[in-house]
């Protein structure tokens, strides 16, 4: 479920000659209050579930998921403002297929498929865009296939990052998966100009229009962040190597571990907690309504 939660009226068309002083009327979201606290985005859709398994709805098993109605998972999504969860047939069908998958090929266990990776992250990747057809996030580029599986990979990197690369959560490769190509990550780039953007595709976002899924202009942001992240992942690491031991107690204190997982979840992070910073600073976000990110 975790994917397009941008609203529609985040689509205002904003003209070059308006006055440097215009400003844009706020933009109502898909709010969910949960404990009496108002949660947006990717946390709406969290409060949503917990509110959810308060009420008493096996949301998270298969089995209930595989089966549940529209009135239902409306019910479920339900929103505090008027803004409705967007894609949301969508997400109806995504959890029918990938229940019913988990059902017939896993026992009803996600678990179970974690299990048959024996430990790579590389392998669990391949199972879960083999199997389950709602992550296989592909595109041509200058006629050749791309794959960037935003969403494959975060599921393992949440996986990894809650189990603290212990027990389930650990990968021998953890390293081989990628920052997480969404719309975002790619803002905070841009504002720290980690990536540069061409004029046209300045003129382009200037104006808040709509993208298509596979859009070169698309594809190219997402390519261009999953590079710069590695880069500066590469960057930090000879940073930390740089660094002499720190010995405490006879004890030499091990070094911290960076990779593309970690710096993405900073600049997501970083984007959330100085968004109105960048959000004025910055070129608006690429818009684009799909199941992928």
């Amino acid at each position: 479920m975790n994917f397009s939660f941008w609203s529609d009226n985040e689509l205002i068309q904003v003209s070059d000659s308006l006055p440097e002083n215009f400003k844009r009327p706020p933009v109502e979201k898909y709010t969910v209050n949960y404990n009496q606290i108002p949660y947006t985005g990717y946390w709406g859709l969290c409060a949503a579930v917990n509110r959810a398994l308060d009420e008493g709805f096996p949301i998270t098993e298969p089995f209930f998921y595989a089966h549940i109605t529209e009135q239902e998972l409306a019910h479920i999504f339900r929103s505090d403002s008027s803004v409705q969860i967007p894609l949301f047939e969508q997400r109806l069908k995504i959890l029918h297929e990938t229940g019913r998958i988990l059902i017939e090929e896993f026992q009803g266990s996600f678990l179970n498929l974690i299990k048959s990776a024996n430990g790579s992250a590389r392998t669990l990747l391949k199972l879960i865009v083999d199997h389950f057809p709602a992550y296989r996030d592909e595109a041509v580029f200058l006629n050749r296939k791309v794959t960037f599986y935003k969403r494959a990979q975060i599921l393992i990197a949440d996986i990894w990052g809650c189990f603290e690369g212990q027990g389930i959560g650990y990968f021998a490769d953890i390293d081989m998966i990628t920052m997480f190509a969404d719309y975002r990550v790619p803002q905070v780039l841009k504002f720290y100009n980690a990536i540069e953007y061409s004029d046209d595709l300045k003129s382009f976002l200037k104006r808040n229009a709509l993208l298509t899924s596979g859009a070169r202009y698309e594809i190219e942001i997402r390519a261009a962040s999953i590079v710069s992240c590695r880069m500066i992942t590469e960057k930090v690491r000879k940073m930390i190597d740089s660094e002499k031991p720190v010995i405490i107690n006879g004890i030499q204190i091990q070094k911290p571990i960076i990779n593309d997982i970690l710096v993405d979840f900073y600049l997501w992070n970083y984007r959330v907690d100085n968004a109105a910073e960048i959000d004025s600073n910055s070129l608006p976000f690429h818009k684009i309504r799909c199941i992928f990110y």
